[in-house]
């Protein structure tokens, strides 16, 4: 009979491993999706900071037009 409790105590261990992997590949999982997340952030932030600088280039060469027409 102690063979049998060994085996089962044995299953058990495995299962709870197992079980303990998948949690563990699930988190991994999630880390990745977080990363990627943050790349893509990352890139739009990026874009919209050059969006940014390019409206003020032209507002300035709008503004220095608008001021040369002035002065004529």
């Amino acid at each position: 009979m102690a063979d049998v409790e060994k085996i089962q105590d044995a299953e058990a261990k495995v299962a709870a491993m197992q079980e303990a992997l998948a949690d563990v590949q699930s988190g991994l999982q999630r880390a990745e999706q977080v990363a990627v997340a943050a790349e893509q952030a990352k890139a739009k932030a990026e874009q919209a900071v050059k969006l940014t600088l390019v409206l003020v280039a032209v507002s300035v060469v709008l503004v220095a037009l608008s001021l040369r027409r002035r002065n004529r």
